[in-house]
C-alpha cells in the first residue's frame, strides 16, 4: 500500500494549496498595499489559522507533506535486497538400490545409491544426486520445456541415455550412445 502512497500524497497537498492560497489571499489584500512582506505572510497565516476551514486545511497540509516526505525517506533508504529463496528440504535417501523402476528426482536426495534401468522422473523441482552409480538409466521429463532442454543436452553429448517423452515413448534422435561402457561415473 506504502507504493502508491507515496505517488498520492503529493497530488492531494497539491490539490490542498488551492482553497488555502484563496483563503489566505482573501484574507491579506487589504494589508497587501498598506503593510511591508513580513507583515503580509505573518497576517496572511493568522487569517488562515483563524478561520476553522483554513486550519482543517492547513493541518491536512502538514500532514500529507510530513507523510510524503517519511515516504519516499523510507523508499530511499530501505535496502534493496531480493528476496532470499527458500529451498525447501529434500526427502533423504541413502545406499538404496533401484532396478527396472521408475525413480522420481524431484524433492529427493540420492546419495551412494545403484541405479539400474531405472526411468528418472524429472518436474523441475529441487533435487539432489550425490556419488551414485548409473546403469542403462533413461530420463522422463515431465513437461514440454524439460523435455526439449534433455533433448538439447543429449544433443551436445552430456546425457548418453535416453529421454522419454510425457506419454512413455522414446524421443527420437535420442537413442542410448554408449561409449566404452554403459555405467556412468558416480554422480
Amino acid at each position: 500500500m506504502r507504493g502508491w502512497l507515496k505517488y498520492i500524497a503529493p497530488l492531494l497537498a497539491i490539490i490542498l494549496v488551492v482553497p488555502l492560497a484563496t483563503i489566505y489571499q482573501q484574507n491579506i489584500e487589504a494589508l497587501a498595499h498598506a503593510a511591508g512582506v513580513d507583515q503580509v505572510l505573518i497576517t496572511g497565516l493568522q487569517a488562515v489559522s483563524n478561520s476553522l476551514l483554513g486550519l482543517v486545511l492547513l493541518v491536512l497540509f502538514l500532514l500529507l507533506v510530513g507523510a510524503t516526505a517519511g515516504l519516499w525517506i523510507e523508499h530511499w533508504l530501505r535496502r534493496k535486497t531480493p528476496p532470499k529463496f527458500v529451498q525447501p528440504p529434500l526427502r533423504k535417501v541413502e545406499g538404496r538400490h533401484f532396478h527396472n523402476t521408475d525413480v522420481p528426482l524431484d524433492g529427493h536426495s540420492y546419495k551412494n545409491c545403484e541405479f539400474t534401468n531405472v526411468t528418472f522422473r524429472v518436474g523441475g523441482g529441487p533435487f539432489k544426486l550425490v556419488q551414485n552409480t548409473v546403469r542403462g538409466c533413461m530420463i522422463a521429463p515431465t513437461s514440454l520445456e524439460l523435455q526439449r532442454y534433455t533433448e538439447l543436452l543429449h544433443e551436445f553429448g552430456y546425457i548418453k541415455h535416453p529421454v522419454l517423452s510425457p506419454t512413455g515413448e522414446v524421443l527420437p534422435n535420442t537413442k542410448f550412445r554408449g561409449g566404452d561402457d554403459d555405467v556412468a561415473k558416480p554422480l
